[in-house]
């Protein structure tokens, strides 16, 4: 008995009780193929494969799916002899079955047991060694292996069918994953022969650019992706060096599928193949300027920008601004208004209510938040009215309702608690500034212990008058304005230039004159209804205008949502961006462009883009020129000016990392301070500031 038959029927035995009742299975308990993993000569899954009875491979074979999988780190090919040559056979067996052309022969029918047997094993050993590769000492293995290189070449000459699609994304993820372990083909085929020279590029350039399957396009373009740069393990003067097997042109149909692929935003898997795709083709200066003249351009630009965008975790930040006090003047002291004898001279003899609005403007302002009761409100105005009996006064009800009258935003309401209370909310008497502290000298050396010590003045004409004559022309050189802490010097060293200076620190004696378009009253919203009696205190109809918003102290701005890392789409959407913009914008700064180091996520340097004599047509450039159908000159005005057109869409682009944003931020800067021509202008750009400075 076989012991895959042997083990199905303790299974059964296993699987139901004395009774007859099937039996709870226990669950799978992690280390029990430890015996499987065993290397030797022994090894039952290495004798199944080897003995072509049916059960015992089909058996082996899924038990070695499952372990390369689960167990990979342990799972060694080479400790078991004779282990990966016994599941070469299975795809070998298939791909020379392919060639009969086996599968055309039920042009109207399934195929038979025998070729659905041949593919399922292909499937499964492809799968085992695509699982094992991701070990190490599986990869170099495999690599070694002269047979499995023929493997793979034969599946991708596989016919185009649905049939074939899984083995060719297996073959196609093993050969990227040994890739680098391939064995030098120089001495045996010549220097600057490629391991990949038996490849057929043109059947896998193929289906990235016809292909409508994605799980068969991302490994197809994974695996052109690395292939499109000199492998960097081998240097240049070695004999085992060779150029990049790959190198598409501008007018590859595989490069203009893969710009097409990053409109696929809800597909991050597919968008992040072709960004690799995309962004290695352009690593190279001479491509990246080449692609500056492509008629697909303008559109990538905008692409990688809304990939940024889509990435971006963004929130609204609301900010209380507290205005601070100018630590050059001292804080100002209020007192409430009272009216003048000028005040009750005019207002007194008004018959109401027009007395009553009259009043509540010289002796209340609009404040968002505070509050009147209305006791107060009423008392303040009896007191006031109440001693000229000979004029009518409004009771106590109309003059809280008159209060709408001037002020249409405040309200009477009752504020409900433990203590019930009436209030005129957004009410709040008027302030006049206190002389003391404002006409108070603050002049203050270094070598004073307190600023000084004369009394406050009547009027800012005998303060300035002292800070001239105590201070000023007593002052030794050299001059300098000792009020509290401001800091001016004036230079030349001036005595009426630092006269001059010391009046912006003192207040103004006359309120500024109102500008003569400015009503001499007040206006109202058209909305607002106003008793009758009251008209006359409004402007005529054709003045009114709706009362401006009260000012907030709030201010709302979009920001990036703090985070630990970026997400590797977005690197990759950044960095692609940032070759295009030094490709466009080419610079003498080198300390400008990217360079390999922690704080830029290891990305390379651009070293040809950096300098004033890349600028130039190199000998790459001038085969790029051909193909471009413009010199490099005017393919860099032609970035410029596509930059410009996508800056709105980089305004808007938020990114939590200060360095990437910074990088942002320098690529907008430069797109309103670099012309057409390539040349500084210096201009000044406001409110381009990262989420961290604009916090601070």
């Amino acid at each position: 008995m076989s012991h895959a038959a042997a083990s199905h029927q303790q299974h059964d035995y296993r699987a139901y009780s004395h009774s007859g009742a099937p039996a709870k299975r226990p669950p799978p308990v992690d280390g029990e193929e430890q015996w499987y993993l065993d290397g030797g000569a022994s090894n039952r899954m290495a004798l199944a494969l080897v003995s072509g009875i049916p059960k015992e491979v089909d058996w082996a074979l899924s038990r070695l799916v499952n372990l390369s999988d689960e167990h990979t780190n342990r799972f060694v090919l080479s400790a078991v002899p004779r282990l990966s040559e016994a599941i070469l056979y299975w795809p070998e067996v298939y791909i020379e079955e392919s060639r009969k052309k086996l599968t055309q022969l039920y042009p109207y029918f399934a195929p038979g047991p025998r070729v659905e047997g041949l593919r399922k094993h292909a499937i499964e050993s492809l799968l085992t060694l695509r699982n094992a590769s991701h070990n190490d000492l599986n990869a170099n293995h495999l690599g070694q292996e002269p047979r499995t290189m023929r493997v793979i070449v034969g599946m991708l000459h596989l016919p185009p069918d649905e049939v074939n699609t899984e083995l060719l994304i297996y073959a196609l993820e093993l050969l990227t994953v040994i890739g680098p372990y391939l064995p030098s083909v120089s001495k045996t085929r010549g220097r600057g022969t490629s391991p990949y020279v038996d490849i057929p590029f043109s059947r896998i350039d193929e289906i990235v650019s016809t292909s409508i399957d994605r799980a068969l396009i991302i490994p197809a373009m994974g695996f052109l992706t690395p292939l499109m740069v000199p492998n960097p393990a081998i240097p240049p003067e070695s004999a085992d060096y060779y150029p990049p097997p790959y190198s598409p042109s501008l007018s590859s149909l595989a490069l203009s599928r893969a710009l097409r692929f990053l409109a696929v935003l809800q597909d991050a898997a597919l968008v992040t193949a072709a960004l690799e795709f995309v962004s290695t083709y352009l690593s190279t200066p001479s491509t990246s300027k080449a692609f500056l003249a492509h008629p697909d351009f303008p559109n990538t630009l905008r692409l990688l920008i809304s990939i940024l965008r889509n990435e971006q975790k963004v929130e609204t930040k609301v900010v209380a601004l507290n205005t601070p006090k100018s630590k050059a003047e001292p804080e100002e002291q209020y007192e409430p208004y009272e009216l003048t004898e000028e005040d009750l001279s005019r207002i007194v003899p008004m018959s109401e209510p027009e007395r009553s609005v009259a009043w509540m403007r010289i002796m209340f302002e609009y404040a968002p938040g505070s509050e009147q009761t209305q006791v107060t409100f009423w008392n303040l105005y009896k007191d006031t009215f109440s001693k000229y009996p000979e004029y009518a006064m409004l009771s106590a009800a109309d003059i809280i309702r008159n209060v709408t009258v001037h002020f249409p935003e405040a309200n009477a309401s009752v504020v409900h608690g433990t203590n019930q209370r009436f209030v005129i909310q957004n009410l709040r008497r008027k302030r006049k500034p206190s002389p003391i502290g404002r006409l108070k000298c603050q002049w203050k050396r270094p070598e004073d212990s307190e600023t000084c010590l004369s009394e406050a003045y009547n009027s800012p004409e005998e303060l300035a008058a002292h800070i001239t004559t105590t201070h000023v022309e007593s002052s030794p050189h050299p001059l300098k304005c000792h009020w509290i802490s401001c800091p001016y010097t004036p230079s030349p060293p001036s005595t009426f230039a630092l006269n001059r200076h010391i009046l912006t620190h003192l207040p103004s004696p006359t309120p500024p004159a109102k500008h003569r378009s400015q009503p001499s009253g007040f206006t109202s919203s058209p909305g607002t209804v106003a008793p009758v009696v009251a008209t006359s205190l409004f402007e005529p109809a054709s003045n009114l205008r709706p009362i401006p918003p009260p000012p907030s102290p709030i201010v709302t701005y979009l920001r990036a949502v703090p985070s630990n890392s970026v997400p590797h789409i977005s690197l990759l959407a950044i960095y692609t961006l940032r070759i295009l913009f030094w490709s466009a914008f080419p610079t003498g700064d080198a300390a400008a462009a990217p360079v390999a180091d922690e704080e830029r996520f290891g990305f390379p340097s651009l070293p040809s883009m950096r300098t004033q004599g890349d600028r130039g047509n190199t000998s790459d450039e001038k085969l790029k020129e051909a193909e471009m159908g413009m010199d490099v000159k005017e393919a860099e005005r032609r970035g410029r000016k596509t930059f410009r057109s996508a800056r709105h869409l980089m305004e808007e682009v938020y990114i939590s990392d200060e360095v990437i944003m910074g990088w942002v931020v320098d690529m907008i800067v430069r797109t309103y301070n670099v012309n057409d021509e390539g040349d500084e202008e210096d201009r000044l750009v406001g409110g381009l500031e990262s989420n961290t400075d604009m916090e601070e």
